[in-house]
Formats: C-alpha cells, sequence, structure tokens
C-alpha cells in the first residue's frame, strides 16, 4: 500500500515506532535505515531516536 504524505507532518517529531507506523516498517527496519545513514533523525541523551516529519517525507521522495 502506497504511503500517504498527507499523514506526515513535517514539522512533528517521531520516535521510531511511530515512524515504522507511518512508513510500514518494523521499528528494527527503521533503526538500520538509521544507523545507515538512509533516514535521518538524532539520539537523545536516553539513546532514543528522534526523526524529524520531513526527514520522513524527504526519505519517502528518494525511494
Amino acid at each position: 500500500m502506497p504511503i500517504d504524505l498527507s499523514d506526515i507532518r513535517p514539522d512533528t517529531i517521531y520516535s521510531v515506532s511511530e515512524a515504522a507506523r507511518v512508513l510500514g516498517q518494523t521499528a528494527q527496519t527503521i533503526r538500520i535505515h538509521l544507523n545507515d545513514g538512509d533516514l535521518k533523525g538524532s539520539q537523545g541523551k536516553n539513546g532514543r531516536w528522534k526523526i524529524p516529519g520531513r526527514e520522513i517525507i524527504r526519505y519517502v521522495n528518494s525511494k
């Protein structure tokens, strides 16, 4: 099923699980994309990833 970009808010920060839900992928797959640099985000001091919505949109458009 295609991803509806209108579901992704560019100014929202997404967690790995939220990004996985909107992209239709598993959380593990999202972490792989983050670690490989295909999807950009930042890790807080607690080690949790934060992914900007505009980065998710860029990632979708690059595929």
